[in-house]
C-alpha cells in the first residue's frame, strides 16, 4: 500500500494474484502485514472518521506525525468494516 489503511496494492505490482502464485509455486509463503491506522485524506479515512470508528486521540498530530486515525477496536461494527 502506499499510504496507511489504503487497503490495495500500489502501482509497483501490476499483477499481485500473479506474483503471489508464482511465491507458491515455489512453496514461499506470503505474509501480509495490516496496521489497523488510516491515512487523512483517504476514502477509507473519510469514511471511517464520518462513522466514529477512530479513537479520538489519534488524530491529533502530537500522537501521529501525519494525524492518522487508528481503529476504534473495540466497537464491534468499526471492526466488522475494517475485516471487510
Amino acid at each position: 500500500m502506499d499510504h496507511h489503511g489504503i487497503f490495495k496494492f500500489s502501482d509497483k505490482y501490476p499483477d499481485p494474484k500473479g506474483m503471489m502464485d508464482d511465491l507458491h509455486s515455489i512453496h514461499f509463503h506470503l505474509m501480509i502485514s495490516v496496521w489497523p491506522y488510516f491515512y487523512p485524506g483517504s476514502d477509507v479515512y473519510t469514511d471511517m472518521d464520518r462513522k466514529t470508528f477512530f479513537i479520538d486521540r489519534t488524530k491529533v498530530k502530537a500522537v501521529s506525525s501525519t494525524g492518522n486515525g487508528a481503529l476504534r477496536c473495540h466497537n464491534p461494527e468499526a471492526r466488522k468494516y475494517y475485516w471487510n
